[in-house]
Formats: structure tokens, C-alpha cells, sequence
């Protein structure tokens, strides 16, 4: 089932996990595990990477090799200035809640 969820719709089944506090981290890491085997993290929109962040952040699942990958993406150049407002304090609310620090984000 999972090979055929685009990462729209895995960044909105993140964030109605972190909605409904869902805390049964396995289908949630699968997830994860998802965008980055399926290569969709380059394709999510800054909606969808606000999404998923949130939703992994709500419910404590710590995908190290999906945050990175996610790290890179908002730190290419020019990639945050499509963000709005709202979704930046998502992703920066997201790390931190994570613990995780990358410093070419922190630097974008």
C-alpha cells in the first residue's frame, strides 16, 4: 500500500498522526522511510515538508536519515523564500522539538 502514497499524502497522514496524538511509531516511520525510498522529499511542496515535520515532531519519531534529507532541502539555495510565515516557524518548531540542529539549515 505504502508504494503507491504520494508525499502529499504521506505528509498529511504524518500530521493527522501528530493531530489525533498517535504515538504507534511504526506505520509513522514507515512513512519516513517512504519519501526517502520513493524519492518524494524532492517533490514535497513547502505545505507537505511543514506537514510532515510537524507530525513527526508531535509524535517523537526520530528519522535521522529523513531529517537530514529534509535539512538539505531547505538549505539549497533560494529554497526557503517559497516558504511562508507560517511554515517556517512549523519547520524550526519542528527541529527543535526534535533536538535535531543542522547547521547549513541554521544558516539558510
Amino acid at each position: 500500500v505504502l508504494g503507491t502514497i504520494t508525499g502529499e499524502q504521506a505528509a498529511t497522514l504524518l500530521w493527522a498522526f501528530g493531530k489525533l496524538n498517535y504515538r504507534k511509531k511504526g506505520l509513522a516511520t514507515k512513512l519516513a522511510k517512504h519519501l526517502l525510498t520513493a524519492e518524494l522529499v524532492p517533490q514535497l511542496s513547502p505545505k507537505d515538508t511543514a506537514l510532515t515535520l510537524w507530525g513527526m515532531a508531535k509524535v517523537s519519531v526520530l528519522h535521522r536519515e529523513l531529517l537530514r534529507a529534509l535539512a538539505q532541502l531547505l538549505a539549497a539555495p533560494g529554497a526557503l523564500a517559497v516558504y511562508d510565515q507560517r511554515d517556517l516557524v512549523t519547520v524550526a518548531w519542528a527541529y527543535a522539538k526534535l533536538g535535531v540542529r543542522d547547521d547549513a539549515l541554521m544558516t539558510a
